[in-house]
């Protein structure tokens, strides 16, 4: 997830930096994080959510086509259920990076959102909503591409 999340460069430069500083070292997942932080410049703190809360998250989509602005919304819920140490309302939300897109009759079209990269979506809010201003006609299902998030 951090490598689709700054990307395969800054992954291998964050990766590099690690082995550097760590190579043969007891280590945590803190340090690996660190690493990938000070190359790509980006706040983990979200993410380490995976680390600090019990549970999978689960993820609600709803998409639907606004004809007259030919966009197509969709509409991002995640939850996490309650486990021993924390309720399901006591859960933060985690961030997650998807890559999404349309599955069309025969072929797959990635959104494109005038706030992310084509066909990557980034879902820091318990519910959220993204805009894409591809032309969804005949839309069948939404589909989550390459095991990209791991709801």
């Amino acid at each position: 997830m951090v490598r689709t999340l700054i990307g395969p460069e800054l992954f291998r430069a964050g990766s590099d930096l690690y082995f550097e500083r760590h190579d043969g070292q007891a280590v945590t997942i803190e340090d690996f994080v660190a690493a990938m932080s000070e190359v790509s410049g980006r706040d983990f703190n979200q993410f380490m959510n995976w680390y600090r809360q019990a549970g999978t998250p689960r993820l609600d989509v709803r998409g639907e086509y606004l004809a007259d602005k030919q966009q197509y919304q969709l509409h991002f819920h995640q939850h996490c259920p309650a486990t021993p140490e924390a309720t399901e309302a006591e859960k933060q939300p985690f961030l997650d990076s998807a890559a999404v897109g349309l599955r069309l009759t025969r072929r797959h079209l990635p959104l494109t959102t005038d706030e992310n990269r084509a066909g990557q979506v980034e879902l820091t809010d318990i519910d959220q909503t993204i805009l894409s201003s591809t032309m969804c006609l005949f839309s069948q299902c939404l589909r989550l591409r390459g095991f990209s998030v791991p709801v």
